[in-house]
């Protein structure tokens, strides 16, 4: 149980610092302009399909590193039951759409990537569909590894 506690926790922390970085590289490849709507806080197309493909992608590996790390077919599961109730609940809380900066009606053209992660408005049903992508990833992840380490006997 100590095992897939560890692996749990130790993927959680390798994964969400991939994501960031990996994020981090997509913001300094589109910026502001590829990142939301023109002159809106919005977030456009090409981000959601950026943050989906790269969530879906670490979810994936979030599940074959817990599975490697706890060496227990039931790792990534547990794992996913968390997700999916963490995302449940993001979802259903609600965001203020008024977390642009001080003075800020409109977007500016040169945004910080801070000020972007609090005023960016994703559509209302991105929070659903990352809620479904990290358990059904993350199972998926652990499925692959697992299935790779079946002895044919």
């Amino acid at each position: 149980m100590g095992r897939t506690i560890l692996a749990v926790v130790g993927s959680f922390i390798l994964l969400n610092v991939l994501v960031f970085a990996a994020l981090t590289v997509g913001w300094n490849i589109l910026g502001a302009e590829g990142a939301f709507k023109p002159d809106s806080w919005e977030t456009s197309s090409t981000w959601l399909a950026t943050m989906l493909g790269v969530s879906l992608l670490a979810a994936v590996l979030w599940g074959a590193v817990c599975r490697f790390i706890a060496d227990r077919d039931a790792a990534p599961m547990h794992l996913a039951i968390i997700l999916l109730i963490a995302g449940v609940l993001t979802a259903l809380t609600p965001r203020d759409a008024g977390d642009a900066p001080a003075g800020v009606d409109e977007r500016p053209s040169d945004v910080r990537m801070m000020d972007a992660v609090r005023s960016a408005q994703p559509p209302a049903w991105y929070p659903w569909v990352t809620a479904i992508i990290g358990p059904v990833g993350v199972v998926l992840g652990g499925t692959l590894l697992s299935s790779g380490r079946r002895d044919p006997a």
